[in-house]
């Protein structure tokens, strides 16, 4: 039976500008990473250029902590004192993380098992309730559809940040620990137990002597290294990677080849997850070098998990299969043998939204997401739904909520002021939109990440729709005066006024319009830029 699934979808709890304002790496960055090196190689000279990095950030990071003393000492104003003690107190935990880091045997080690602490308390997360429904039937076909072809079937490297690569990698990848997704408790993922130390900075893994890539070779501890390589090395340009791993973990050692531990600089909640690195199969990047962009554009790499692409699978601007491997190395695991059923899962490019619904109701498709109110109460008031050959669904649960809305570059101009920006908030009327376009079916998140338990502060509450605390909020910013065309200005004759980037989408033109009409009556004018989703996205 073919059924309709109706998500309610939550507006972000605060007005943000959609022009994302994303940190690249510094050219130091590029610089650190070693050339033309085989992964021995690599090892050794990664490893110096990370303690070279270290000496410098700490040499820095001095220099900072006693100019802003010496900046203290002659500031007698009271909140700037506070201010800038904050800003020692983390320069000061900075500097320690760091020369925690130099005390140790490099970013990457090898050491023998017997140096592992006797000491650890190791946990297999078998404790928790089974996942999944044992009366599902595996085997069969699972047809949906995408709206565009990625651009690459790259893991990593560039355009690999593409709408797919979750259904084709993140989404179906097996991870170290994982999460059960009732319970929120550790379970095992690919290791099959794990141990903290006692500082809360490393965490040990085991991995399952069953692990195993669906290419069929073993998972092994030095995987986990070549994931890293990989990711830094110049043979590929990825500097969101080459920043985050070299700044996020201080240490890699392989004890034995299922034996490992990650070193992160300082305690992080939920360290087992935090610790987790990507592994890399190294006989599928045997032929990793400086032509890896062009080597690798459209060879799947595999993957842990429970699907792959086979080589026949991608079809070039038509579609992508993911097939089952029926010799899952997990398959019979409490945690895993229940799920994953279909034998294959089609993903056809349809660009059109209103195609695809005419392709579900031909068949064609096995489910279609109805998150348009338009979709729920006109286009599917058809005889298959009154029949009952098409179910629709509309279903709750507690899960993180993506938290669609505006997003705010605050480096720019005007934006860089907090007290524009809660203007900004006050300024947009959600709940106009909520009404008047999803006719009341979606709801409005109270902070940017709802749906985490008890890392969701539930005492954090959006900002209503207000013209008099707006004005407020712009007249502690200067704006106290209005033209005649009604929009905010400062004495000077600066006006308020502010871009918003959006794709060029039939919805999302509407709620931009809804947007600045509502601004007008406070007295802030938001100027529409729509630009097609890719040019948008970039």
């Amino acid at each position: 039976m073919l059924r309709f699934l109706k998500p309610i979808t939550a507006l972000a709890s605060s007005c943000l500008l959609l022009a994302l304002a994303v940190p690249g790496c510094t050219d130091d960055v590029e610089s650190k990473a070693p050339k033309g090196l085989g992964f021995d190689r690599f090892v050794e000279v990664y490893n110096r250029s990370v303690d070279e990095w270290l000496a410098n950030q700490i040499k820095d990071t001095e220099k900072q902590i006693a100019a802003a003393q010496t900046k203290l000492a002659e500031t007698e104003d009271e909140a700037k004192q506070a201010s800038i003690q904050a800003n020692i107190k983390a320069a000061t935990e900075l500097l320690e993380s760091f020369k925690f880091r130099q005390e140790l045997d490099g970013y990457f080690s090898f050491k023998d098992e017997n140096s592992i602490p006797d000491n650890l308390i190791w946990n297999d997360g078998m404790d928790q309730p089974e996942i999944g429904d044992p009366r599902a039937t595996k085997g069969g076909t699972f047809r949906y559809y995408i709206p565009s072809f990625p651009p690459t079937a790259r893991r990593f490297g560039p355009k690999s940040n593409h709408s797919f690569r979750g259904r084709m990698y993140d989404d179906i990848e097996m991870p170290l620990v994982n999460l059960h997704p009732i319970t929120a408790q550790y379970i095992p993922g690919v290791a099959n137990r794990w141990a903290i130390s006692a500082d809360r900075r490393t965490v040990f893994y085991e991995i399952d002597p069953n692990a195993k890539w669906n290419d069929g070779t073993p998972v092994k501890a030095t995987d986990y290294m070549w994931g890293i390589y990989v990711r830094v090395s110049d043979y590929v340009s990825d500097p969101y990677y080459k920043q985050y791993l070299r700044e996020e973990i201080a240490n890699v050692t392989v004890y034995s080849d299922r034996k490992l531990s990650v070193t992160v600089p300082s305690p992080k909640p939920m360290m087992p997850l935090y610790a987790s690195v990507i592994p890399a199969p190294q006989e599928f990047y045997s032929d990793y070098g400086p032509d890896y962009t062009e080597r690798y554009q459209w060879k799947p790499q595999p993957i842990i998990g429970a699907y792959r692409v086979e080589e026949d699978g991608l079809k070039k601007g038509l579609s992508i299969t993911l097939t089952r491997d029926k010799d899952f190395w997990a398959k019979d695991h409490k945690y895993y043998k229940n799920l994953y059923n279909p034998d294959r899962i089609v993903y056809s490019l349809v660009r059109n939204t209103s195609k695809a619904l005419e392709m579900f109701r031909a068949g064609d498709l096995d489910y279609q997401v109805l998150n348009k109110p338009d979709t729920w109460y006109r286009k599917t008031e058809i005889p298959p739904v009154f029949d009952g050959y098409i179910q629709r669904y509309t279903f709750y649960n507690q899960y993180p909520r993506p938290p669609y809305g505006l997003y705010i570059n605050v480096t720019k101009p005007l934006l860089n002021d907090q007290n524009i920006r809660e203007g900004i908030c006050y300024s947009c009327n959600w709940q106009k939109i909520i009404d008047a376009i999803f006719q009341g079916d979606y709801g409005r998140l109270e902070n940017f990440s709802e749906g985490f338990g008890a890392f969701t502060n539930p005492d954090v509450r959006s900002r209503r729709f207000s013209i008099s605390k707006a004005q407020e909020c712009f007249a502690k910013a200067g704006f106290t005066e209005k033209g005649e065309d009604g929009i905010l200005r400062r004495p000077d004759g600066t006006k308020l006024s502010i871009s918003i980037t959006h794709y060029s989408i039939p919805t999302y033109v509407q709620m931009v319009a809804i947007l600045i009409e509502e601004a007008k009556k406070v007295g802030l004018e938001l100027r529409s830029d729509s630009l097609e989703p890719n040019v948008a996205f970039k």
